[in-house]
């Protein structure tokens, strides 16, 4: 009797596990309703300025995909290796949607919230070799979110954190700059170049040249910062069995790549016309722009309105699982113009 209860007991486990999954990715697939028009590739009118309460709906099927995926990866016990997967990568979408894409709806403290344990959950599944990728990538995103939106809420409590970034840093950094991909066992082309497009951001960042010398050079900073975003934009599609719904997704279609590259170019803008001149020249560029700024602002123009086309487009459009992302990215990049 008390196998027959034992074995009934772990059924259920694994049944409601699955129910958690399925009922994440239903929610996941719905982070999008209220927010983004995806029958004309448009953002809901006025969305961004809804009140507090309106703003916490909007972004509900988002939280209940998250707090999903994070209850199946508590359940390890019971998870396939399959399911493990879908809820790591499900846990690390989900916290760049409430984080980033649809950000302005949620407090600075909430994103951080999310990324802090969407951090957590990830670095519980490093030693499974299965979803070493997914798990390596999503603790380093959620890692570099959560220390940038820490800083805005806590300066301080930012600085205390800080050796916890250094040393997710220094796994996937080697000394010569380049990414530890083989040492890791990880495959870059998940998300479209996701760890290359974080560490590419992570390198423009001064607080970097803490973690490896050679950023405290600004030129070198960039130079590989543009070169990391630049190696996610190549990117082919993953081939992951336990993914295969990321089987059609290459760096062109994940529009964050194109947010960080331009966003590089705008930084760049800051940095003096020193630093600017020495990058248009290392790229070959100083014949065609007369500034930094131009070559930002044109950037920004040419991805808005390849995202724009994309949306309109029968022969290439934007994946349909990808357009909510795609319409929230192109708002992302177009307010880049506020910063020149």
């Amino acid at each position: 009797m008390k196998l027959y209860f034992s074995v009934l007991f772990l059924l259920v486990s694994s049944f409601g596990y699955a129910g958690n999954i399925d009922d994440a990715l239903s929610f996941y697939a719905k982070r999008g309703e209220g927010i983004v028009d995806v029958q004309n590739g448009t953002l809901v009118s006025g969305v961004f300025q809804s009140s507090k309460p309106e703003k916490a709906k909007l972004v509900s099927n988002a939280n209940k995909a998250f707090v999903g995926f994070e209850e199946a990866l508590n359940n390890k016990k019971t998870a396939s290796d399959a399911d493990l997967a879908k809820a790591l990568d499900g846990i690390g979408r989900s916290a760049y949607f409430l984080g980033v894409l649809a950000g302005d709806l949620s407090s600075n403290k909430k994103k951080e919230d999310y990324f802090k344990r969407c951090r957590s959950s990830a670095s519980n599944h490093l030693l499974n070799a299965k979803v070493v990728t997914v798990a390596q990538s999503v603790r380093l995103i959620c890692t570099a979110y959560w220390f940038k939106t820490m800083k805005v809420n806590s300066p301080f409590k930012a600085l205390i954190q800080l050796p916890k970034l250094k040393s997710v840093f220094n796994d996937f950094i080697a000394n010569d700059l380049k990414v530890r991909d083989q040492q890791l066992k990880i495959d870059l082309k998940y998300l479209g170049g996701g760890v290359e497009r974080t560490v590419a951001g992570i390198f423009s960042n001064k607080t970097a040249a803490s973690f490896n010398g050679k950023l405290k050079d600004r030129k070198v900073a960039f130079v590989n910062a543009i070169n990391q975003v630049e190696n996610a934009l190549a990117r082919g599609v993953l081939s992951n069995s336990l993914l295969p719904a990321l089987a059609k997704h290459s760096g062109l279609d994940y529009y964050g790549n194109h947010r960080v590259h331009a966003d590089l170019y705008v930084q760049l803008s800051k940095e003096g016309d020193r630093l600017a001149g020495q990058i248009l020249t290392h790229y070959d560029d100083q014949d065609d722009y007369d500034s930094i700024e131009e070559k930002a602002e044109e950037l920004i123009e040419e991805y808005v309105e390849e995202i724009t086309d994309r949306l309109e487009s029968t022969s290439n459009p934007v994946p349909s699982d990808m357009i909510v992302d795609a319409v929230l990215e192109r708002r992302l990049i177009q307010g880049l113009k506020e910063s020149l």
